[in-house]
């Protein structure tokens, strides 16, 4: 006789019938397959917080690129756990809290609102139902599953939090440190797992995020090879008409050039300049040396001029990013 937790009370199953011989032959199966594709493990980074009652345990640490929090999930307990994933790392069921530093008031962060969010809806869970047995990790969610299926190793988390959905207090500078909350068993599912989990205290940088979101989040979405590699108030682009706007610097990591010999090390440049701005040619302004920029998109609230290299990648990540950075906070 064996004893399985789930729905916060244990429960005891009697000699299996033939039906429950082959659902067993089925996990075992699963578990030969799910074996295959184990991950090395997250790094020595994690912060693990508190198991809770059954065994679970989530932990957190910050990707060493970008301003995201990888975080997993493991079972410490002595119980197989059922658990559904259907809201794993979803903006309904995750929340984190910060604070400057020890001597502060954790606070929680408000995600800042998005009309593309959907209202989850409780049918066809019964897919996203799992058991996890002592000693191992959640499974990435579906989408990071489908993302890494080219990879001969599943990535080492279990969700990832972007940090660029939250809006930070614009006062707040230097390193914070943050907590994630997740909660489950609250989708409707039944006989699965259902409370919060805690992080550990992760710091976190937060660079550009607080102080100005636009900057820190086009940082944040350029793909792999490319940075913000200098930022620079009340300017506008050159050979157009003054005006007071940002310009940002873009291109591969400063430390990887030899400025002793590079006068411009950016790939490209990109200008945001408020919608009001006329974007006019200064006559008389040749094009000796290079082009001028070019308008390549343009809002109700900015105008954006550009200069250089321009992947579809990288102009996908810039309006992406200019797409979170506007948007409210949701309270």
């Amino acid at each position: 006789m064996t004893e399985c937790f789930g729905a916060g009370a244990v429960s005891r199953i009697e000699p299996l019938d033939l039906a429950g011989l082959l659902f067993v032959a089925a996990v075992l199966a699963a578990g030969t397959v799910r074996g295959a594709e184990e991950p090395a493990g997250p790094p020595k980074s994690v912060r693990w917080g508190p198991k809770d009652e059954s065994g679970l345990q989530l932990g957190a640490w910050l990707d060493p690129q970008r301003p995201i929090l990888r975080c997993a999930i493991r079972n410490e307990g002595g119980r197989a756990v059922s658990y559904s994933d259907y809201l794993l790392g979803y903006w309904e069921s995750v929340t984190i809290r910060a604070r400057r530093d020890a001597k502060d008031e954790w606070q929680a962060m408000p995600l800042r609102h998005r009309d593309m969010r959907g209202v989850y809806s409780a049918g066809a869970i019964g897919n996203n139902v799992h058991l996890i047995v002592p000693g191992e990790q959640m499974l990435p969610k579906h989408e990071e599953r489908e993302r890494q299926a080219a990879l001969a190793k599943r990535p080492p988390w279990t969700f990832s939090v972007n940090l660029w959905e939250y809006e930070w207090p614009r006062s707040w500078t230097g390193t914070v440190e943050v907590m994630v909350r997740q909660k489950l068993g609250e989708d409707g599912s039944r006989d699965t797992w259902a409370g919060t989990l805690e992080s550990g205290v992760v710091e976190v940088p937060l660079g550009d995020l607080a102080s100005d979101p636009v900057v820190g989040a086009i940082k944040a979405f350029l793909p792999d090879g490319w940075v913000g590699q200098k930022v620079e108030d009340n300017a506008y682009p050159f050979y157009f008409e003054n005006g007071s706007g940002k310009e940002i610097w873009l291109g591969p990591p400063l430390e990887t050039i030899d400025l002793a010999r590079v006068k411009v090390p950016a790939k490209a440049m990109l200008w945001i300049m408020p919608s009001d701005y006329q974007g006019r040619r200064v006559p008389g302004v040749g094009e000796a040396q290079t082009g001028p920029p070019r308008l390549i998109h343009s809002t109700k609230t900015e105008r954006l001029y550009w200069w250089g290299e321009l992947p579809a990648e990288v102009r996908n990540a810039v309006l992406n990013a200019l797409y979170w950075a506007a948007v409210p906070a949701k309270r």
